[in-house]
């Protein structure tokens, strides 16, 4: 198969959103110096991310923010949804990379994520 050919099907796949980013900090409701690729669900009737956030001592966490179509009118939470436990050693430095996971059997979802410690990054 051929580099085009291979090309040509993730085109075919995925189609870039003409309105990236569809966040920034800027759109934030607290001070946020960046915001990162988020874990992503469909819940109900509308998408649900969780975003890696980091704050402006370059500390990250994760907040939740919705929309009816997964592209606009965002709700973002006014506040950090999950902060890093500051007196743990594996989450001194913040949260990172959320997934999340629908769990058929448990019908429930599960979030994982990367924190930040002295030694490095721990799942």
């Amino acid at each position: 198969m051929s580099e085009l050919s291979l090309e040509q099907k993730a085109h075919d796949l995925f189609t870039r959103y003409e309105g990236n980013p569809i966040m920034t900090p800027d759109n934030w409701p607290y001070p946020t110096n960046a915001v990162f690729n988020p874990a992503a669900a469909k819940l109900n009737d509308e998408t649900l991310l969780l975003i890696r956030v980091e704050d402006m001592r370059g500390f990250s966490h994760l907040t939740v923010a919705r929309s009816p179509d997964g592209l606009t009118n965002w709700e973002i939470d006014p506040e950090p949804t999950l902060k890093a436990d500051q007196s743990s050693r594996e989450e001194r430095w913040g949260l990172e990379d959320p997934r999340i996971v629908w769990l058929e059997e448990q019908k429930q979802f599960a979030v994982t994520y990367v924190s930040f410690s002295e030694g490095g990054p721990v799942v």
